[in-house]
């Protein structure tokens, strides 16, 4: 495919994507089709930059709405664009989408789901990504703690930021 040059093909095509996720998320229907869409101008372009994004924007429509077989493929997609790529910003969500995804497939999928946690949280923290490690995953949250194991690691340095010192200061 020929990359299009001069044209506004490429920033239309992400803001169709974005769209789409804000539509499906928010419950309209056709907002997968308009993301689906969007992804596929993309590539109509040529370019590839942000399809590890994308695909992770789409994983988490198919969680929601419980296709869990095509969220997992989309996260194989995505996970080759890391490897071969480098896309490496988007690999701590991919893999917790990931984990989300086994945990709704089956309950035999919950000790690869567990895994896909600790590999998500170490990346995070090797990236120094720390929001990222703070972020436990959605369904550990939404399950009081309780189906999987999450180690939250530690977060006192968010009280050593100089917004929350003066923060501090001032409150007392």
């Amino acid at each position: 495919m020929r990359l299009q040059h001069n044209t506004f093909a490429l920033g239309l095509a992400w803001a169709t994507t974005a769209q789409g996720w804000a539509l499906a998320i928010t419950g309209y229907e056709d907002g997968l089709g308009t993301l689906l869409h969007g992804l596929a101008s993309t590539r109509a372009t040529g370019a590839r930059i942000h399809d590890t994004f994308t695909l992770a924007l789409l994983a988490d429509i198919y969680l929601r709405h419980k296709r869990i077989d095509e969220g997992l493929d989309a996260i194989a997609e995505a996970q080759k664009l890391v490897v071969t790529g480098g896309e490496l910003f988007w690999h701590v969500e991919l893999l917790r989408l990931k984990g989300e995804l086994l945990l709704r497939q089956s309950d035999h999928s919950v000790q690869a789901a567990e895994e896909c946690f600790r590999q998500a949280l170490k990346i995070a923290h090797d990236q120094h990504a720390k929001m990222l490690e703070l972020e436990p995953p959605r369904a550990w949250r939404n399950s009081g703690g309780n189906s999987i194991n999450w180690t939250r690691p530690n977060a006192s340095w968010i009280l050593c930021t100089p917004d929350s010192m003066q923060a501090s200061a001032i409150s007392t």
